[in-house]
């Protein structure tokens, strides 16, 4: 699904979802230049530390909700969290993005539990 761009480590969904060596950064939306979400994820590994992206629709399948079809960015009662790659603050919008900012959130939250866990 993805290869890191620098080290050439090939990544599945999954792996994203999951892996200790791929940690999420951050999501971004700019609906006025591209209308699409990014996931941005960071390889940390020795000898790489690239951080690369991937759309956040092709998450869609993990979602267990229905995502709404309009995308509020922009309008009077979005917050701009999706425009701030490192904002991790829950999204409470009713929003197209918001399903997708839920498993970001979702994913970091896992990444914590693991990395306490295992010390």
């Amino acid at each position: 699904m993805k290869t890191c761009p620098t080290c050439g480590a090939f990544f599945s969904l999954e792996d994203l979802l999951s892996s200790p060596d791929v940690v999420p950064v951050g999501m971004t939306s700019d609906e006025e230049e591209e209308p699409e979400s990014l996931y941005y994820f960071t390889h940390r590994v020795p000898g790489c530390g690239t951080t690369f992206t991937i759309p956040a629709t092709a998450f869609r399948t993990f979602i267990d909700e229905i995502i709404p079809e309009e995308i509020k960015s922009g309008q009077a009662t979005c917050r701009g969290l999706c425009s701030r790659i490192q904002e991790l603050e829950l999204c409470d919008n009713n929003c197209h993005w918001a399903p997708y900012r839920r498993l970001l959130l979702e994913m970091v939250r896992r990444r914590i539990q693991s990395n306490s866990t295992a010390k």
